[in-house]
């Protein structure tokens, strides 16, 4: 006799946020494995997460393979959709703030570099009206190193000072693109700023360990669930949702355990550094 098929058990508490988030949605993901075939005359039961976007819809009225595991089935889906929320309410976005930054401090060097270039062309006059775009960057020194809202502050500035030269210049040094190249990442970066602040303005203080807290002890009782039915009448309706799970957590561990050791090691090379020694005080 075959060894009844089980559920792995592993800890969802050394998962950061966002691993457990792309965790916890692959196998809501296979919640549909879980419920009975649907209908001839209604075809369509389950498409869990919408193709546009990833964003989950119900579940149908499909009946589970077994009543028991429509409460937990019902109460996953239910913390699934909240944890869902708030998380694309918490991501939202720093990686795009982040990248707008990036862009504009770019905008920034390449510009800075052009009329660091511009200063010395073998025109005289060209070479002379560059100086002027070379003292409005020098008046607002590195911007790169501060804060990001100190630095929007200081690249409106300048901004409006490059504007506030002649048009006539900014032709002749061919910086106009430059200028609304910087303008135009500027603009960008206010506006994911503005995204962001919305979003975690909608985020509720301690709203994801909440959802959190609920959606692990959500998953905890529906794989207990389907574990003791598979132990009780045995596993031939659970087979595949237990196999993609199984998968599913297995390659999980792999990328939970190749993140600790990354961080083990760069710890172990840290302290394995010589430490600097203290500057010898002088005798008296």
């Amino acid at each position: 006799m075959s060894e009844v098929k089980q559920i792995k058990s592993f800890s969802q508490k050394s998962d950061r946020n966002e691993e457990y988030y792309g965790f916890i949605t692959r196998v809501y993901a296979e919640l549909p494995n879980l419920l009975k075939e649907p209908e001839p005359e209604n075809p369509d039961v389950v498409s869990l997460l919408d193709e546009e976007g990833g964003t989950p819809t119900p579940l149908s009225a499909a009946e589970a393979v077994n009543p028991a595991l429509t409460k937990p089935i019902d109460q996953f889906e239910s913390c699934y959709r909240e944890f869902d929320r708030v998380m694309k309410l918490a991501l939202v976005d720093s990686s795009a703030t982040t990248m707008a930054d990036e862009n504009r401090d770019k905008a920034w060097a390449d510009s800075n570099a052009y009329v660091k270039a511009i200063v010395k062309h073998p025109y005289p006059e060209t070479a002379e009206k560059a100086l002027e775009l070379a003292r409005c960057y020098s008046r607002y020194g590195y911007p790169l190193q501060l804060g990001l809202d100190q630095e929007t502050g200081v690249l409106d500035n300048l901004i409006q000072d490059l504007r506030g030269l002649s048009a006539s210049l900014l032709t002749q040094t061919g910086f106009t693109p430059w200028l609304e190249a910087l303008e135009a990442t500027q603009n960008a970066f206010k506006e994911a700023q503005k995204a962001r602040t919305e979003a975690k303005a909608q985020l509720e203080l301690g709203a994801v360990k909440i959802a959190r807290g609920e959606m692990e002890a959500a998953y905890t009782a529906l794989a207990n669930t389907v574990n003791a039915l598979a132990l009780i009448e045995g596993d031939a309706n659970y087979a595949t949702f237990i196999d993609h799970v199984n998968v599913i957590i297995d390659e999980h561990k792999t990328v939970i355990k190749a993140r600790q050791t990354k961080a083990a090691n760069k710890k172990q090379e840290e302290a394995s550094k010589p430490a600097e020694s203290e500057p010898t005080q002088p005798e008296a």
